[in-house]
């Protein structure tokens, strides 16, 4: 009661956004407030503490004692945690992640890891803007960026000697076997045909060698498709080893797994 009290106070003290009036402005305020006191209180690592929202992007302008916060970095700590709370940090040197918007989950397992090697999978639009925002956050990071190329042995050197990777999807078909400890995907799939989920989940297979992990609604609807998509959709394998398969507990329209391959 005392954290929602706390939260309540705060909102008026500050400023509405632009784009949003009065009423949503205080309700958007008050909603990062929680949040963020929620994902503090479940951080054994103290990211939070630890790493700052960057301003790059201009991220809404909310503040908690002078550290701007946002409910990006926070459910990027929440998601983080529920991942290697289950995982020996030791096993993993290396993450892909598929769709990962402007690179807030890739900023916290960059952060964490400095020696990790991180792949991006996405199509444009959204690959640009990773590739933008996370060369700009580790500019001491050696960058493969994104170009294209016919086989993986014209670029096998640069991706070895690379700590941060950007490809297109078609590009994964390019890539060795079992070269990934971890696959990350939040909030993409649900965005797919099956026959996309499917590619995807053939590529898992093949390229990653420890863990998956997905978090998606938990019904999503593509409108112009007319296509509906359920938990029970996801083609998991039988021989995949299920290590959690839970309601998020902040997004609870949504749901979370974890899979040791």
């Amino acid at each position: 009661m005392r954290n929602i009290i706390r939260a309540v106070c705060a909102i008026f003290l500050r400023k509405s956004f632009k784009f949003l009036n009065l009423q949503r402005s205080l309700i958007y305020n008050f909603l990062v407030y929680r949040l963020w006191d929620f994902a503090s209180r479940n951080d054994p690592e103290h990211i939070l503490d630890k790493f700052k929202e960057p301003y790059e992007g201009n991220p809404p302008s909310i503040f908690l004692k002078k550290q701007l916060i946002s409910q990006d970095l926070a459910n990027a700590a929440i998601e983080y945690h529920s991942i290697m709370s289950n995982i020996s940090k030791k096993e993993i040197n290396s993450i892909m992640e598929l769709g990962a918007g402007y690179g807030r989950t890739a900023y916290v397992f960059l952060k964490q890891f400095p020696e990790i090697k991180y792949f991006i999978v996405d199509i444009p639009p959204a690959l640009y803007i990773a590739q933008k925002y996370l060369s700009n956050q580790f500019r001491k990071r050696k960058i493969f960026k994104y170009r294209n190329f016919l086989d993986y042995t014209e670029i096998k050197k640069e991706i070895e000697e690379s700590n941060i990777i950007f490809l297109m999807p078609n590009q994964l078909e390019l890539l060795p076997s079992k070269m990934v400890d971890l696959f990350i995907n939040i909030s993409s799939f649900q965005e797919m045909r099956f026959d996309q989920i499917q590619f995807y989940f053939n590529c898992i297979d093949r390229l990653v060698k420890k863990y998956l992990y997905i978090k998606q609604w938990k019904v999503s609807k593509i409108p112009y498709d007319n296509i509906i998509i359920t938990e029970s959709n996801y083609p998991i394998r039988d021989e995949w080893k299920k290590i959690f398969w839970r309601d998020c507990k902040v997004q609870t329209k949504f749901f979370e797994a974890l899979f040791q391959l």
